[in-house]
């Protein structure tokens, strides 16, 4: 069983995550079942889904053996070091729990990660 934690800077919502991101994790979670794909996204206040958008987006993603995590968007500064260290802290101890078997970046800067 691989688990494969997928990371990208951009939001639920955006085009490229709809259009490019989504297809290409279904295909990776059809060869790795019974592993998971972990897709962890870092969400802008204007761009988040609302409560019932948001459930039903987990149900669906759930379904094809897509595991979603969001995070918070936070602008450059020191809030942002903070919060990053702390996403850092946090899906370090993800991998850990889930046994996650590799860590794909999926962006720009999700690299960083």
């Amino acid at each position: 069983m691989k688990n494969i934690i997928v990371i990208t800077q951009w939001s639920l919502r955006t085009g490229l995550i709809q259009a490019y991101t989504l297809p290409y994790l279904r295909q990776m979670a059809d060869v790795v079942r019974p592993g998971r794909i972990i897709l962890v996204t870092i969400e802008q206040a204007e761009m988040a889904l609302g409560p019932q958008e948001r459930a039903s987006a987990l149900q669906s993603l759930a379904a094809e053996g897509i595991d979603w995590i969001a995070f918070p968007y936070t602008r450059f500064g020191l809030k942002a070091a903070w919060s990053g260290g702390l996403m850092v802290l946090r899906l370090w101890l993800l991998c850990r729990r889930r046994k996650v078997d590799a860590i794909h970046p999926f962006c720009t800067t999700a690299w960083a990660f």
